[in-house]
């Protein structure tokens, strides 16, 4: 069991003795729930399978490295001149998927401190409103749907009109039926898929001004796009005094 300020990690690994001395440091990319199989990098051979559990605070981010000596002294001297024998990293599939997880966790932090009547409300004339910003999270993550193939495309102000709801859970329900069809389509991709470039409007966030991204990338700015929305939200309840560092 590996403990700090953060984060609350769990490893559970059954190494051959045959194949890799208990002393040998052992490195993981640390990600939500991930399973996999750990091999030696200096002979090719196999561990042992691995499962690893991190059960995580506020913003704890799910590409934390760690590390940790299984089995054996975790002595820095009894480390000494031994190399690294053993690295695994989560496939680019899981790094989307807990990052997709950890942005919703910090919006689900956030819809847990309003109200339905905080919906219409705006720090000040011209802004948008919280409902405003709860439908550009979910309205540019079904543009992105349609863009990726996964629903019919629709003019972007149609779309935002579809997905103004009337109260948070609404809203709730549907962020979560959004992220089902895109998780359910991340998971039905090859390896390969999710560099493939796909051809997004040049003037997109999504696209990166270059027009064509590989399709892995246009996912992460799904992302990338709410945790900036989340990010103002955060500030309209600062300025009302709900101090975030205080959460």
């Amino acid at each position: 069991m590996l403990e700090d300020a953060e984060a609350s990690v769990t490893l559970n690994a059954k190494p051959k003795a045959t194949e890799t001395p208990g002393n040998q440091l052992k490195t993981f990319i640390l990600l939500p729930s991930y399973q996999g199989e750990a091999h030696d990098i200096r002979t090719g051979g196999l561990w042992g399978p691995y499962w690893i559990n991190v059960n995580s605070s506020r913003r704890v981010a799910g590409d934390a490295l760690r590390s940790a000596a299984p089995g054996g002294s975790s002595n820095r001297s009894s480390q000494a001149g031994s190399r690294l024998s053993m690295t695994s990293i989560a496939p680019l599939r899981n790094r989307l998927k807990a990052r997709l997880a950890l942005v919703r966790e910090d919006l689900e932090e956030v819809l847990g401190r309003l109200t339905d009547s905080d919906l219409d409300w705006a720090p000040a004339p011209g802004m948008r409103t919280v409902g405003g910003q709860l439908q550009e999270i979910v309205g540019t993550e079904q543009q992105n749907l349609a863009m990726l193939g996964l629903v019919p495309k629709q003019p972007c102000d149609e779309i935002f009109q579809q997905c103004k709801r009337g109260s948070l859970q609404e809203y709730r329900d549907l962020f979560s039926e959004t992220r089902t069809t895109l998780l359910v389509y991340l998971d039905s991709l090859p390896d390969d898929e999710l560099d493939a470039p796909i051809e997004m409007p040049a003037n997109w966030f999504e696209s990166l001004k270059m027009g064509t991204v590989p399709r892995g990338e246009a996912i992460r700015s799904i992302a990338q796009h709410e945790w900036y929305h989340v990010g103002q939200l955060v500030s309209y309840l600062w300025m009302r005094g709900d101090n975030p560092y205080k959460w």
